[in-house]
């Protein structure tokens, strides 16, 4: 049971994943979280560290879609600035949201679909359920937003060390 909480790999933070062993690994693309992975809850535009992350990775021809259980309104704006596709109110960890996200990565298998996110209960276990490529990267900040307080908890009691 416990292996559907264990990520693939785990970072510090998003910018220290090494996009050329996933593309050396097979990996396609990238299902990358929002909130405390690539923007912190009380950012309103992606960082410069962010944005050349998704560049990078553009241009090592990953497919991007980012993913979100946030609303649209905050999620859209993000996903215009870094230029891709994204899906808001996905209700991670239930593959709902993430059949949304395959919606954009055309035929491109689940073991070559990385889901990238801060999360063990939504971004790990829901990436796990649909045979992706879990990454899990430490929170940006500690301060979470409403979306994300319950399943921290949760967490807690399954103590990922990131050192």
């Amino acid at each position: 049971m416990k292996q559907f909480f264990q990520p693939k790999h785990m970072y510090q933070t998003c910018t220290a994943i090494d996009l050329h062993a996933l593309k050396i690994a097979g990996i396609e693309a990238l299902i990358v979280d929002l909130d405390n992975t690539l923007a912190s809850c009380e950012e309103d535009f992606a960082s410069k560290s962010s944005q050349a992350f998704i560049e990078e990775a553009k241009s090592l021809g990953f497919t991007i879609v980012m993913i979100s259980n946030n609303m649209r309104s905050r999620v859209e704006p993000f996903a215009q600035q870094l230029d891709v596709d994204a899906v808001w109110f996905a209700i991670k960890p239930s593959p709902l949201g993430f059949w949304r996200a395959r919606k954009y990565l055309q035929n491109i298998p689940s073991h070559k679909i990385a889901n990238i996110g801060d999360q063990i209960l939504t971004d790990v276990f829901g990436g796990k359920l649909m045979g992706f490529h879990t990454i899990l990267v430490k929170p940006l900040i500690p301060k979470d937003n409403i979306y994300a307080k319950p399943s921290r908890f949760l967490e807690q009691l399954l103590a990922v060390d990131f050192d």
